[in-house]
């Protein structure tokens, strides 16, 4: 659904940008997509994070004899 949503504004603001010349227009929307990506990977980022965090189990780790 983001994907989508992010796609529909970068087309919009290309019509915009064409039929108005407003430059502006496009950082706006490029924060926009920004904030939508952000929102859209924050559960994934908060995951990664904490799964970073844990401890490396003992079976992985190299014994003596290897």
């Amino acid at each position: 659904m983001h994907f989508a949503l992010v796609s529909v504004c970068v087309v919009l603001a290309g019509i915009a940008i064409l039929t108005t010349g407003w430059l502006w227009f496009d950082p706006l929307v490029s924060l926009i997509i920004v904030i939508v990506v952000v929102f859209g990977t924050w559960q994934l980022l908060q995951d990664s994070f904490l799964d970073s965090r844990l401890p490396t189990p003992d079976s992985r780790l190299p014994t003596p004899d290897s």
